[in-house]
């Protein structure tokens, strides 16, 4: 596989989830895993190197998202970690032989959770519409404030980083 477009960093993830009927780029994954064959510091430190360049680049990509969920899996052993702007959250290993249970329950979570838990702004609504004979995606934000409906046209980035910060 190809690194993907939607970036400056020339990046692919080793598992990825994407929205249904989305080209394969940064700007259309949902979450990610990094996966290497055996356990241990060196692997431990070096997924975790790879997976926060490329929770950069998700982030950099979409700006409705907030966090960037992602999986590592190191041999037998799976981490769940959360990056932000802010830095990262990262769990304790679980071992699929010793603990199956906890695995499952973080591989299967992250793999069918929704939107709002894999750290999406749902408020923002994607729409697509025509500009001089263009199809162009709009972002809206909808939200009710005294039985009045409000939209905001979202026609820009105000400001994405694109780094992750300590």
């Amino acid at each position: 596989m190809h690194p993907l477009k939607g970036s400056d960093a020339t990046r692919k993830p080793d598992i990825s989830c994407w929205f249904p009927g989305s080209e394969f780029d940064w700007r259309h994954i949902a979450t990610f895993a990094e996966v290497k064959n055996c356990t241990g510091m060196p692997n431990e430190r070096s997924s975790y190197i790879e997976a926060a360049g490329k929770a950069s680049c998700m982030l950099y990509a979409q700006d409705s998202h907030h966090a960037a969920l992602c999986i590592h899996i190191l041999g037998s052993q799976i981490y769940l970690t959360i990056f932000d702007h802010g830095g990262s959250l990262s769990t304790t290993s679980f071992d699929i032989h010793l603990c199956p249970h906890s695995f499952l329950c973080i591989l299967i979570g992250v793999l069918c959770a929704t939107l709002d838990t894999l750290r999406f702004n749902t408020l923002i609504c994607w729409r697509e519409d025509k500009c001089n004979g263009n199809v162009v995606q709009l972002k809206e934000l909808e939200f009710v404030k005294d039985n009045t409906t409000y939209t905001i046209k979202l026609t820009k980035v105000l400001f994405i980083s694109d780094n992750l910060h300590g």
